[in-house]
């Protein structure tokens, strides 16, 4: 685990990524298992689908971290945390709680959020159930109309994030929120969820 890594030695640079590859073999199982949609959509519409399923995705992105701040730093990353099959709206709620404390923020410090809502209106329940309640005051910023669903989409979230902070813009595209957002942009909060299992 890089960021481990990091804490035992604040010097290293390390490079960290993931990639995903779609293969026909791949979307024809995910297909078949309702992971994707079988009506074909323009993207940019996928929240706005009532069916089950996303858009297959691929992509890469990689990192170099450090525990040393320099003058090419896009940004910070306090922390991360995985959880695993959440059943409703509070487990997310409970988890985001400790999360925050843990990494010293406050919910007012958040002044834009990430969401890894898919267009799925089945697996989509529970992080859409989440943002209308504990994230309903926070603008929200959505991305998988652009890269579409897959193990690794939460590497193009963190992308995203972190150029919104470096750039202190969030483009029109990935604006997803009747809320105003802050003219100065600190702290992004991305909750992702994958298949509501991660």
């Amino acid at each position: 685990d890089a960021m481990l890594q990091i804490s035992e030695n604040a010097k290293q640079d390390i490079l960290v990524g993931a990639f995903d590859e779609a293969a026909s073999v791949q979307y024809t199982v995910n297909l078949r298992e309702h992971h994707y949609k079988a009506e074909h959509i323009n993207s940019l519409n996928l929240f706005e689908t009532e069916t089950a399923g996303s858009i297959q995705g691929e992509g890469a992105a990689f990192f170099c971290i450090s525990g040393t701040p320099s003058t090419t730093s896009w940004c910070v990353l306090k922390g991360l945390q995985i959880v695993y099959s959440p059943q409703d709206a509070d487990a997310l709620a409970n988890a985001l709680t400790s999360f925050l404390k843990e990494n010293e923020t406050l919910y007012d410090e958040i002044d834009a959020w990430i969401s890894g809502a898919s267009g799925d209106a089945v697996r989509d329940q529970v992080v859409m159930a989440f943002a209308n309640s504990v994230l309903n005051s926070t603008p929200q910023i959505r991305f998988k109309h652009l890269c579409g669903e897959s193990c690794t989409a939460v590497s193009f979230a963190l992308w995203l994030g972190a150029s919104i902070l470096k750039h202190q813009h969030i483009p029109e595209i990935v604006k997803s929120s009747p809320l105003s957002f802050p003219k100065n942009l600190n702290t992004i909060l991305v909750v992702n969820q994958y298949l509501n299992r991660n």
